[in-house]
C-alpha cells in the first residue's frame, strides 16, 4: 500500500501513515516495526507531531491524536463531513484543521470538542499555516487565501490573484 504521510519523532523513529489505514513507527536504525497504530478506517491523509503526541488525519473524515509512547488513542476529533487536509498547532491545547468540507475547526484537544468554525471558502481547503499569535492563513481550490483572525473568526482579508487553486502556503521571516 501507498505510504501517505512520513515524520520523524526524536531523530530515531519514523513515523509512517498509509492507505492501508495503519501507522507504523519504525526504528530508523535497526529497519525494525516497533509498533503498529490502528485506528482509523480509512488511508491515512497526514501525520503532524506535537511534542510528545502524534496527530493523524483519514480519509475516515477523523483526526485522532495519539500518545506516541504508549500507542494509545488519546481523543478523537469528530466534525468534519470530508476529508482533512490540513492540520496546525495552534498551541498546546488547540489545533486547527482544513478540509474538502469547505470549513476550518479549531479544537480543544483535551476535550475533543470543535470550539469554532470558521466559513468563507468556496472549494476543498488544502493548506493552512498559523501566523503571529492570533493570525491563521488558509489556502483553497478555489484559488483564493484568507487571513484569518483566530479569536474571532472573522476572515480579515481575502488575497485573490491565482488563476488556479493554492496548494501551498510557506512563511519567509527574513521578510
Amino acid at each position: 500500500n501507498t505510504v501517505s504521510s512520513l515524520v520523524i519523532y526524536k531523530h530515531s523513529e519514523l513515523i509512517s501513515g498509509s492507505y492501508d489505514a495503519t501507522i507504523k513507527i519504525w526504528n530508523i536504525n535497526s529497519g525494525e516495526c516497533k509498533r503498529t497504530l490502528n485506528g482509523h478506517t480509512d488511508f491515512i491523509n497526514l501525520l503532524v507531531l506535537n511534542n510528545n503526541e502524534l496527530i493523524s488525519s483519514s480519509n475516515d473524515k477523523t483526526i485522532l491524536i495519539w500518545d506516541i509512547n504508549s500507542g494509545e488513542c488519546k481523543i478523537t476529533l469528530i466534525g468534519h463531513t470530508d476529508l482533512i487536509n490540513s492540520i496546525v498547532v495552534k498551541n498546546r491545547d488547540e489545533l486547527i484543521s482544513g478540509s474538502n468540507d469547505k470549513t476550518i475547526k479549531i479544537w480543544d484537544m483535551r476535550t475533543g470538542m470543535c470550539t469554532k468554525t470558521l466559513l468563507g471558502h468556496t472549494y476543498f481547503i488544502t493548506t493552512l499555516m498559523k501566523y503571529k499569535n492570533d493570525l491563521l492563513i488558509s489556502g483553497s481550490l478555489d484559488a483564493s487565501i484568507k487571513i484569518w483572525n483566530i479569536r474571532t473568526g472573522e476572515c480579515k482579508k481575502t488575497l485573490k490573484g491565482h488563476s488556479n487553486a493554492i496548494t501551498l502556503l510557506l512563511l519567509n521571516k527574513r521578510i
